[in-house]
């Protein structure tokens, strides 16, 4: 994420890779990606109980601008996210990522 020169391929293999291990606490998706990219990262996290829980700009990376913040949904979130989040704010971020 803080190239010049976004390969986004590269970045999806790094992305998963941290899913796998499971050590990330969350996720910045930038929300100018193509929504191609977002839409294929959203589904990765899917897969691994990560979902949208906010948006704000990476302290780290201010360039990126806004991003969608991911976490893990485990513990006593685990598989609550479709009863915990209004459907106001899953419409919502649904939105953000296919834009």
């Amino acid at each position: 994420m803080n190239k010049k020169e976004f390969d986004p391929n590269e970045e999806f293999a790094r992305r998963e890779k941290s899913c796998k291990d499971g050590r990330f606490i969350e996720a910045f998706l930038p929300v100018k990606r193509h929504p191609r990219y977002k839409k294929r990262i959203a589904e990765l996290y899917a897969r691994y109980q990560v979902f949208p829980a906010g948006i704000r700009i990476q302290k780290g990376f201010p360039e990126l601008g806004l991003c969608i913040v991911f976490i893990h949904w485990n513990g006593i979130l685990h598989g609550k996210f479709l009863t915990l989040t209004s459907a106001e704010k899953q419409e919502y971020y649904r939105k953000l990522i296919e834009n």
